[in-house]
């Protein structure tokens, strides 16, 4: 049947087959809502539609998302897939397999890095296909007996107003995220587009002083929890997360929920400071939907260079000069250090040490979710497969450190 199936991107004169389609699979009533991911984006083209062709009838389709995430200090192009779909009447025979195949070779043509995407089935099917697991950290607390605060500081928490707070909140989501790791950079477009209001991108409330916005809270309640899809404060103005914290005890003891939850790491200072405050219990969660594709490895591994080669410069135990090749799937790239200390990247040679690292554990490293020395203390790979050079300078450039996609950033 794959035999009979056509990959490719979607044509103008298709737009509301496609819509349509996506109802389908979807959501009945979600005409008008899909119709404003297309219409309400001013950065939407076709060809970031890809569909599957059957017999001159559309039968699969998803979108690819032009976005910028943060790897540390460096920003990198990334095709976020969304809305990958087939028609009920022709699952199981191959489709979503050849889009999947059609969507890589595409990022690669338009010259991205990296492929995102959220998998809400079994991810051993993108498994298969060269993709791989990103595990995304999230917590829930249950808040114990805690005594009613009285907060002195000269801040108040105003629900979001855009006219007054949009400028503020942009500018202080910049400052806050400049370098962890997994976060989006937001142009003053994507905060108001028409997808970004759909997900809800925009805070729920905000910190305010006289004069500025100092933190904000994207948040929403259900029957039995308090659930934070984003929390962003200014370093100048520490006390802003005391305020929100208070904010959000008050909330949960007038609504009656004790259940406080997060799809971001434990370790952020808000829940360290919930966790202070009420004595609450902690139960780690997160989930393994967030999954990636290095669309072409020796670009991505020249944008790290730079940030590397900082890391290096810092150390107060650099390695020596090594050699060695990085692989993943089919590609490879070979990565040297020179008797002067600096980090060069280049095609694969012959001859060279490749270095025996699976793929999804060098994605992990590269954002920081796992450290190289996590790593070794957890006996993920075998040491004595790595140089000792190898090893010293894995040890400098993958520090563990935060990682957090902001769940409103969804595609």
């Amino acid at each position: 049947m794959s035999d009979s199936l056509i990959a490719r991107s979607l044509r103008p004169d298709e737009r509301d087959e496609m819509i349509r389609l996506q109802c389908r699979v979807f959501r009945s009533d979600g005409y008008e809502r899909y119709t404003r991911y297309l219409d309400g984006d001013p950065d939407y083209h076709f060809d970031q539609t890809r569909v599957v062709v059957c017999d001159h009838r559309l039968i699969a389709t998803l979108r690819v998302w032009d976005r910028r995430m943060r790897i540390g200090t460096v920003t990198i192009r990334v095709g976020g897939i969304g809305g990958v779909g087939t028609h009920p009447d022709f699952r199981k025979r191959g489709a979503a397999t050849v889009m999947l195949h059609d969507v890589t070779q595409y990022l690669f043509d338009a010259d991205y890095e990296l492929g995102v995407l959220f998998s809400e089935i079994p991810c051993s099917f993108y498994s298969r296909l060269g993709w791989s697991i990103l595990p995304l950290a999230g917590f829930k607390l249950t808040i114990g007996e805690f005594e009613e605060k009285r907060m002195d500081f000269p801040m108040n928490v105003l629900p979001f107003c855009e006219l007054r707070d949009l400028s503020g909140a942009m500018e202080l989501y910049a400052r806050h995220n400049q370098s962890l790791s997994g976060t989006l950079v937001r142009s003053p477009e994507y905060w108001t587009c028409a997808p970004s209001r759909i997900r809800g991108v925009l805070p729920t409330v905000v910190v305010r002083t006289s004069s500025e916005i100092v933190g904000y809270l994207n948040c929403e309640f259900t029957d039995d929890s308090f659930i934070i899809h984003e929390v962003v404060c200014s370093e100048k103005y520490p006390d802003a997360l005391l305020v929100l914290m208070e904010f959000v005890l008050k909330e949960c003891r007038d609504r009656n929920i004790c259940v406080v939850r997060g799809e971001f790491c434990y370790r952020h200072p808000f829940v360290q400071k919930m966790m202070e405050r009420t004595a609450a219990d902690l139960v780690l969660s997160g989930n393994g939907e967030m999954m990636l594709y290095p669309v072409n490895l020796s670009r991505l591994i020249q944008r790290l260079l730079p940030m590397w080669q900082s890391r290096l410069e810092k150390s107060l135990n650099r390695p020596g000069p090594v050699q060695f090749v990085l692989r993943m799937g089919q590609q490879s790239c070979r990565v040297q250090l020179t008797e002067d200390g600096t980090l060069h990247s280049g095609p694969d040679e012959r001859n060279q040490t490749t270095v025996p690292i699976s793929q999804e554990l060098l994605l992990r490293m590269i954002f920081g979710e796992t450290g190289w020395q996590r790593v070794c203390s957890m006996n993920l790979v075998n040491q004595q497969a790595f140089p000792t050079e190898v090893s010293k300078l894995f040890r400098t450039i993958f520090p563990e450190q935060p990682l957090t996609f902001w769940s409103p950033d969804h595609f």
